[in-house]
């Protein structure tokens, strides 16, 4: 399924892209935080993707650009620390599930 996402991600069709779910997938992170992967480029450069930090609340504390590299997502966050995180440790949205599986 991951293999899939990762795939379909890369294909840079439009209708695609118009019709994919905003959220990939999140990863937990310090502190009680989350990481969410989406598939909106925003201010990213093409091929890249938003990614954002959240903290407790919900407070969104740092945004990012993110992009496949073999199999991890490498990170660029905008205060210039660059991550990479396993693509296998991400949970894929329910929404992006469903897409997939209608993509099948």
């Amino acid at each position: 399924m991951k293999k899939a996402i990762a795939g379909l991600l890369l294909v840079p069709v439009l209708a695609v892209a118009q019709e994919m779910p905003l959220i990939v997938g999140t990863l937990p992170n310090r502190d009680n935080s989350k990481i969410t992967f989406t598939s909106y480029q925003g201010k990213c450069n093409k091929g890249d993707w938003l990614a954002y930090a959240q903290g407790d609340g919900g407070k969104v504390a740092l945004t990012g650009c993110w992009r496949f590299v073999g199999d991890d997502m490498f990170v660029v966050w905008q205060d210039g620390d660059v991550y990479t995180y396993p693509f296998l440790d991400v949970t894929i949205s329910t929404e992006m599930e469903v897409w997939l599986n209608r993509k099948r």
